[in-house]
Formats: structure tokens, C-alpha cells, sequence
């Protein structure tokens, strides 16, 4: 019965998702597309003009742009937003088999400690594509002004950003979490005979759900609907990662080891 409430859950999100997005399509991108095709070819700022000036400049031409587009990318964010949720709502409680309320509150992580490290690099790595989309979007939209730099400098620092967080978060979770973790492990441990361990990956847990928590709402407002399969995966992944951490830390028991 618990599949099927969620289940239900995750078409409501679909069927107000898809409603948004029909209703975005028949919406105009412009209250006055003339304007608006006058300030995407504007005159750039003369070189000549101080930095407050050129800063004015863009300014206004960013709050004229602005006070044209109508309400069509916004209702298209949230409606792809929300199916995307929904549809990884619906993959995730088939996956894990969660039929019941028990089956939630008893889920353990994946015996393979190479499988939780792979989830967690596949999330980050899906997170700066999700990232980098979102500025081909806004490029797409004439969110940035035609003389400003070349949105191949945004893309290449998405990039840049995320692979120094691969090489950095990689080894550092393999080493400090899951290395020897004796796996699989309830999801939702905490260890009294640990609790340093215990509290320790909490908050670190609790620092990536927040992270997780604001890639969501940036994805549901500015629509980049591909980060929404990073974030899912990006949350299991760091509470697999938490379990397994919280593990190492406690007293040792006899229990299988498999990388």
C-alpha cells in the first residue's frame, strides 16, 4: 500500500508537471517581442565610458530585458522540475524494492563499497553537466547581454569547478568512509558505542543534503530539469556514504566484506 501512495504521489507530480509545461508552450516568450529583438542587437558600451557607467549600462539593459519576458520559463522549469521528480521517485522505490513503510526504515546500503563510491562520483559528475546546461539555457533564453564573454568561459568553470570536487571528494570518501566499512549497513544507523562516528558523518551528511536541498530549488526555479537525477543519487549516495562511515567507527563485528 505504501508503493502505491507513493506511487500516486509521484503521477500527481507528473500529471501537475506535464500541465505546466502544455501551458508554458502556449504562452509568448516576450510581452513585446519587438522590444526585445530592439535590446538583443542593442549598441555594446562604448570602451570609453567608466566602469560605474558601463555598469549602469548593463544594469538597465538587464532590467529592461527583464521587465519583458512573461511567466512561459518559469512554469516550464517547474513543470519539467517536477516530472523529472517524479519520475526518479518512481525508479527509486522500484530499485530499492520498498513496498511498505518497513522496507524504508529498513534499507541498507549496497554490500559493494565500489558501487556506493561509483553512485556518489556519478551524482557529482552528472551535477556539473546539470550545471553546465543550465548556462547553454540561459544563453538559449538571452539571459546574458550579446557583447558579454562567451558562455564557453561559464561552461569551462562548471567543468573546472567539478573536476577539482571528483579528485578532491573521491579519495576522501573512499579513505575516511568506506575503506574497510564492513557493508551492507542500515541506511539509517546511529551507534550509541560511536557516537563520535556517529555524529561526525551526520554532519557532514547533513551539509550535502543541504546542498542537495539547494540544487532542487534552483532546479525547480531556473530549470535546469537534468540536475534533478544528480540530486537523487547525490542523497542516497550520502546516506550510503554516512552508514558506511558511521560503521567503520564502531566496534567490529562479524560481518561479510566485499569491494
Amino acid at each position: 500500500m505504501f508503493r502505491l501512495w507513493v506511487l500516486l504521489a509521484a503521477l500527481a507530480l507528473a500529471a501537475a508537471g506535464g500541465y505546466l509545461v502544455h501551458y508554458s508552450n502556449a504562452l509568448p516568450e516576450w510581452t513585446d517581442k519587438a522590444k526585445a529583438e530592439r535590446l538583443m542587437s542593442a549598441d555594446m558600451p562604448g570602451e570609453n565610458l567608466s566602469r560605474s557607467a558601463r555598469e549602469a549600462y548593463n544594469d538597465n539593459w538587464f532590467r529592461e530585458m527583464d521587465a519583458l519576458r512573461t511567466s512561459k520559463w518559469p512554469f516550464f522549469d517547474l513543470g519539467s522540475g517536477l516530472i523529472a521528480s517524479a519520475a526518479m521517485l518512481a525508479v527509486g522505490i522500484f530499485l530499492l524494492r520498498i513496498k511498505t513503510v518497513a522496507d524504508l526504515c529498513n534499507l541498507h546500503t549496497p554490500r559493494w563499497h565500489l558501487l556506493i563510491l561509483g553512485i556518489c562520483a556519478s551524482a557529482w559528475f552528472l551535477r556539473g553537466q546539470g550545471y553546465a546546461y543550465s548556462v547553454q539555457m540561459d544563453y538559449n533564453r538571452h539571459m546574458f547581454a550579446w557583447w558579454a564573454d562567451s558562455i564557453g568561459l561559464g561552461v569551462g568553470g562548471v567543468g573546472a569547478f567539478h573536476l577539482i570536487g571528483l579528485i578532491v571528494l573521491t579519495p576522501l570518501a573512499w579513505f575516511l568512509a568506506l575503506r574497510h566499512a564492513p557493508l551492507p549497513v542500515g541506511l539509517w544507523v546511529w551507534r550509541q558505542d560511536a557516537l563520535i562516528a556517529s555524529c561526525f558523518f551526520s554532519i557532514c551528511a547533513l551539509a550535502a543534503l543541504w546542498l542537495a536541498a539547494t540544487d532542487m530549488l534552483y532546479a525547480l526555479q531556473f530549470g535546469p530539469y537534468r540536475l534533478v537525477p544528480a540530486i537523487w543519487l547525490w542523497i542516497y549516495g550520502t546516506l550510503c556514504v554516512r552508514a558506511a562511515g558511521i560503521s567503520k567507527f564502531a566496534p567490529k563485528v562479524n560481518s561479510p566484506q566485499t569491494v
